[in-house]
């Protein structure tokens, strides 16, 4: 140990004391013991009052560092080799248990390491206990950094990140034992399918740099780190864990020790204190456990396969590494931050560049959950950037030994990911088959494993399309953080047919006196066949003929492909005859009864040509999702040329559903747009159309300007909206697409501005602008001369051109400015109201007063007796006069014309001086029945004796 200039070494203890006097002696040599407390499956247990009076002792001989617990989240180490399913708090409790004793001893206590890759967080949980105290006292955490057969870089090195390829070079450097004999185009295979851009030590930390993970649960959980050691680690010679990189070699062994003890002894960060390296001995130190020799440094295991005697070549090189003291790199000031999308969505894997006096100083990759951190830091003023998103520079000022907590929004982010399983029609899985995604020019290819899987990560923002085996996936949306999984079926391979690629009757001159029947068959790409059999038929033949054939080409005076049939009066058919293919058939090929040719030589040219015909298939999907609207238009498809409309199947959640869908192109039509796009599907796999819909247009009308029509249109959507606007008046258009669109409004034109379905446009203070000067203001009365309130009123010119809009305002009146000469017509269609003949010069103003005719209400009152309003008593001898009427008709008696035109009768008391015939002309047209009476008393005392009821 001295010689190999070790510093730490990991013993075990029985419990009863066992390794006090080899503690007392790593002491004198200057090495640290770490004392584990052994027992076999130790849980669940807790320490006992032996264990600590064990644990007493060594503290007396200078045992600082004890473990009490191994791999809790192994079944092997529970009794009955059960993991319960609260493993995790049954092992806090524990841990807090035997902390609080090996602390009142005088020692440290470790925190349980858990397995190697393990992601559980047993801190946190100890900290959720109430118990964060034990951290601040001096405990400590275990990890079993094994490096299994992954680079000491790992999982940032270039195969896990990017499936660099393994070259020849390197292959046979490391012999066929590393390679189990493998060959390299697999292994590249492998890498291929394995890689994992972006992934960090959060996400795989199955590798010697799992200490990072460690340390990154501390500070989440206790706000500061904690050391951290590895009391089981390094490499193993003859480990091969992932199949992507070779076995542990002797040689691989030596360089990556060598390398471990040169990170600790000069670059390792303060809170981790060392690696134990597995394993110095097992026969030689009275451990007869076969499993552990080929693991241990001095053996002679290795001896048959690589000459090795004694010891491993690691033990030389840590002989010959220089020994020395620890370089411990001083902490100042830190950067802490988070890094998430709009959403708060954490942009994992995104590099964080770390800018002073505007040079790059470091760079900080983020985590899975966006975390990242600059340590070590001088006061001073920074500015942090992130990748692919230029706008961002958050300005940081820093004080000495300060610690910033800051937050990055990643307004584009590319960590959206495509991932799936290729599977036959059947349910098998498609494995070793070519996976390419496409967006625009740029593609990317993968090849799926074993169960047909396949994924791409790290994907900006995009419409994506999926290839793979004759399947095709289209319209993959990805917003930069989303993540697409599904299903990919390979359509079976396409059936092969020929078609009737041409066909015609000759005509008199080009048949020149020939009967024949005669043509080519073309390949897929249009070129000849020679040696396919072409068969001639008749109609009304007898069961069993053998009908003539022949082969294409056969005839070296015609070209390739050609064939030819002599024929005689009948009605034939022609068609191709393979094994492999199924043929149209040529029918009603005529010859005998031609219209005009009766008797005359017939001949007909007919073309057959090969073609690949997918195989029938109704099982495809398109999901339409208008994006952000409030209010969906109705969505349908139509195939190719056919007019009928397929309606959804189904909605789900502002998406229009569409199943059963065989293969082809097919139309998106929206209502009121017309098409919006066009998806292609294969019959087997779905497709995908997002159209946003989320745009809005805001428009303020200046309070100095007059009523009118606001218009918004679009070059591609035409006149889309309108709205009648008022001085002061906000206007909103929502739920528009994307695409260029212009506002006007009584002469006033916006420039063109561009919606992308998502984002908004304002415009304030819109005036009117007109050339000319004239008014036109009318105000619209009912026939009671009330006014009529928010009716639309048009104004047309000459040649019945809409020239203007308004809706009345609550005096009835509306207003048309810059008008120019000419003749108007004022049209109120909804009244039947059309007011022609308004001469205007351009200058000055004219105002009309438009009448609408009377309407006939309902009738809510059976009788109504109208008498005049006048302060003389008149009208109340009346009533006295009329008292015995009025009980016997059972009428209402008034003075409001508007009241009796709800009667069905009316009866007029007053002569035409009082209530004139304008207003019985008024009764008439609201549907009443009327009849006057005189209004002076003597008169209406004479009349009421001889007027029946």
């Amino acid at each position: 140990l001295v010689r190999m200039h070790i510093k730490w070494v990991k013993v075990l203890d029985d419990g009863d004391g066992s390794s006090v006097e080899l503690c007392r002696r790593l002491v004198r040599y200057d090495i640290m013991p770490i004392v584990r407390i052994y027992r076999p499956q130790p849980n669940p247990g807790r320490l006992s009052r032996r264990e600590e009076e064990a644990i007493r002792r060594l503290v007396d001989v200078g045992v600082v560092y004890f473990e009490t617990n191994n791999e809790p989240d192994v079944p092997a180490e529970w009794q009955y080799e059960r993991l319960p399913p609260d493993w995790i708090s049954i092992v806090a409790d524990q841990f807090i248990y035997d902390a609080d004793r090996v602390l009142a001893l005088g020692g440290l206590p470790g925190l349980p390491a858990l397995s190697v890759g393990s992601k559980a967080n047993l801190i946190e949980m100890v900290v959720r206990k109430g118990r964060a105290d034990i951290f601040a006292r001096g405990a400590w955490i275990a990890v079993h950094n094994y490096t299994l057969n992954h680079p000491l870089d790992y999982p940032y090195d270039p195969v896990h990140q990017e499936g660099a390829p393994l070259t020849r070079q390197e292959y046979e450097r490391h012999g066929e034992w590393a390679w189990d004999g493998q060959p390299r185009q697999l292994i590249n295979l492998w890498r291929r399918q394995g890689k994992r851009p972006g992934s960090t030590i959060e996400e795989d930390s199955d590798c010697w740099r799992c200490f990072e993970l460690a340390d990154l649960m501390a500070r989440e959980a206790l706000g500061y780190s904690v050391p951290v050691i590895g009391t089981e680690g390094g490499a193993v010679i003859g480990w091969r864990d992932d199949r992507r990189y070779p076995r542990v070699t002797p040689e691989i062994h030596k360089d990556w020790t060598v390398q471990i003890n040169r990170f600790l002894q000069t670059q390792a960060p303060a809170y981790f204190f060392t690696t134990c390296h597995w394993l110095l001995a097992n026969f030689r130190l009275g451990h007869h456990v076969m499993g552990w020799e080929s693991q241990a440094w001095f053996s002679d295991w290795w001896e048959s396969a690589f000459g090795i005697r004694d010891h491993l070549p690691a033990v030389d090189a840590l002989r010959d590494l220089p020994g020395g003291e620890r370089l411990f790199i001083t902490t100042d000031a830190e950067i802490v931050g988070q890094a998430a999308g709009p959403q708060g969505q954490p942009a994992h894997n995104l590099p964080i560049r770390l800018i002073a006096d505007g040079q790059e100083v470091a760079v900080a990759h983020t985590n899975a959950r966006g975390r990242f951190r600059f340590s070590e830091l001088p006061a001073g003023r920074y500015e942090l950037r992130a990748d692919d998103n230029p706008g961002i520079a958050l300005p940081v000022q820093l004080d000495a030994g300060a610690r910033q907590e800051v937050h990055l929004t990643i307004p584009h982010g590319r960590q959206s990911a495509v991932r799936g399983q290729l599977r036959t029609p059947g349910g098998e899985p498609c494995a070793g088959v070519e996976v390419r995604l496409l967006a625009g020019d740029e593609e990317r290819r993968t090849i799926t494993d074993t169960a047909g899987a396949f994924r791409f990560e790290g994907l900006p923002a995009g419409t994506y399309t999926l290839r793979a085996g004759g399947g095709c996936i289209q319209g993959l949306y990805l917003d930069g953080w989303s993540i697409w999984e599904g299903e990919m079926i390979v359509p079976p391979p396409p059936q092969t047919r020929f078609v009737i690629a041409a066909r015609r009757l000759l005509e008199r001159e080009e048949t020149a006196g020939r009967h024949i029947f005669f043509g080519q068959v073309w390949d897929e790409n249009g070129e000849p066949l020679n040696g396919v059999t072409v068969e001639m038929g008749w109609e009304n033949a007898a069961p069993g003929t053998q009908f003539p054939t022949t082969l294409t080409g056969a005839d070296p005076r015609h070209g390739a492909g050609y064939y030819e049939f002599t024929n005689t009066p009948g009605t034939f058919f022609l068609r191709v005859r393979a094994q492999d293919a199924e043929s149209e058939t040529a029918e009603g090929l005529e010859t005998a009864e031609v219209p005009g040719r009766r008797g005359e030589p017939i001949s007909y040219e007919v073309h057959f040509q090969r073609v690949k015909v997918p195989a029938p298939a109704s099982h495809s999907l398109i999901r339409v999702e208008l994006g952000g609207v409030e209010h969906p238009p109705a969505v349908t498809l139509r195939r190719g040329e056919e007019h009928a409309a397929i309606e959804p199947s189904r909605r789900e959640e502002g998406a229009f559903i569409f199943e059963g869908l065989s293969a082809g192109e097919y139309q998106v039509l929206a209502a009121g747009l017309g098409e919006i796009g066009r998806i292609s599907v294969d019959g087997w796999n779905p497709g995908f159309l997002r159209f946003p819909m989320g745009s809005q247009v805001r428009v303020r009308i200046s309070r100095r300007t007059f009523a009118g029509v606001l218009r918004l249109e679009s070059q591609r959507w035409g006149e889309l909206r309108q709205a009648h606007a008022e001085p002061g008046e906000e206007i909103r258009f929502t739920d528009l697409p994307a695409g260029t669109y212009h506002l006007r409004f009584q002469g006033w034109q916006s420039p063109d501005f561009v919606l992308d379905g998502q984002n908004s446009v304002s415009f304030r203070d819109v005036e009117a602008q007109q050339p000319f000067h004239s008014e036109l203001s009318g105000r619209l009365l009912n026939a009671d001369g009330e006014p009529l309130v928010g009716r639309r009123v048009l104004l047309m010119d000459a040649d019945g051109a809409l020239r203007g809009e308004q809706r009345t305002d609550r005096f009835g009146r509306c207003r048309f400015a810059g008008l120019g000469p000419g003749r108007y017509t004022l049209v109120i269609e909804e009244l039947g109201i059309s007011q022609g003949n308004i001469v205007l010069d351009g200058r000055q103003s004219r105002e009309i007063e438009l009448t609408a005719p009377a309407v006939v209400r309902p009738k809510l009152l059976e009788h109504y007796v109208l008498l005049p309003a006048k302060s003389q008593p008149g009208p109340w001898v009346s009533v006295l006069l009329l008292s015995d009427f009025i009980r016997r008709a059972g009428a209402v008696v008034g003075f409001s014309l508007q009241e009796a035109q709800m009667a069905r009768y009316v009866t007029i008391v007053a002569d035409a001086d009082e209530i004139d015939e304008s207003a019985e002309r008024r009764l008439l047209d609201a549907g009443c029945v009327v009849r006057r009476l005189p209004g002076e008393s003597h008169a209406l005392s004479s009349a009421l004796r001889s007027t029946p009821l």
